[in-house]
């Protein structure tokens, strides 16, 4: 019911190509009445910002108010960029050609909204803007750094997950394989690379407490297994005083 021709008098938007939308520039002048459905004042512009679709780039809208931008699918992002990476949307800018990026797993161009940041669509435990910074904003934990955030909605950051600071690059010869080979991680399967070489694998799982990485700069750190030369019966594998949480814990490494 909106004329979105360019060429007519009585178009309203832009969002058509000339001479594409002549039922509606037929039907008389701008949008039609109680239009709930396109209601957002950002309605029309191409671009989704109902954060109730997943591939929405921007908030902005109630639910249900920007119909229209949002049931075209994903689309292009402002720039011609889109959000095509299989990695779009978690929070982390993994465009090389952009200088916040935090890991290259993204061709340049497909992640969008990830680089121009703001808080993950439907992900209320981190939808502070601030969240995926690297810093806990969030006043309910003892070591926030700025209560910039309400409690409850910067989880990753707070709770280590979401620092991709901390999580390092993507150097490992194991990166890329769908597999956490960073000890440092709770649910990491393998310890074969170095800490903070498998960012992009180990994203989104939990850290360990910093106060637990103390002394565990070893690769092979968490493996239940001491690998710390200066221990009696350990492997060696480890440079002296990088392997305490094994060497000093009864049993294998807890998780």
């Amino acid at each position: 019911g909106v004329c979105d021709d360019p060429t007519h008098p009585n178009a309203s938007t832009a969002a058509c190509a000339a001479g594409t939308d002549a039922t509606d520039c037929a039907g008389g002048t701008g949008p039609a009445p109680a239009d709930a459905a396109n209601s957002c004042q950002w309605a029309f512009d191409g671009e989704c910002d109902d954060a109730a679709y997943p591939h929405a780039l921007t908030s902005l809208c109630a639910a249900g108010t920007d119909t229209a931008d949002c049931a075209a699918g994903p689309g292009p992002a402002p720039g011609g960029q889109t959000n095509s990476c299989q990695w779009a949307f978690d929070g982390v800018c993994d465009d090389p050609t952009h200088p916040n990026a935090s890991t290259a797993a993204c061709a340049p161009g497909t992640d969008a909204a990830d680089c121009a940041g703001g808080p993950v669509p439907g992900d209320a435990a981190n939808s502070c803007q601030w969240a995926y910074d690297g810093e806990c904003d969030d006043p309910s934990f003892g070591h926030a750094s700025t209560a910039a955030c309400a409690p409850g909605t910067d989880t990753a950051d707070c709770t280590g997950g979401g620092s991709t600071a901390a999580a390092g690059n993507d150097s490992c010869q194991w990166a890329f394989d769908g597999e956490c080979d960073d000890r440092r991680f709770f649910d990491a399967v393998t310890g074969a690379c170095q800490q903070g070489t498998d960012a992009s694998d180990c994203r989104g799982l939990q850290m360990r407490p910093a106060q637990q990485l103390v002394g565990n700069t070893c690769q092979w750190a968490f493996d239940g297994e001491c690998d710390d030369p200066t221990f009696p019966g350990s492997t060696g594998a480890c440079p002296i005083a990088t392997d305490d949480f094994d060497c000093m814990t009864p049993g294998p490494a807890i998780k």
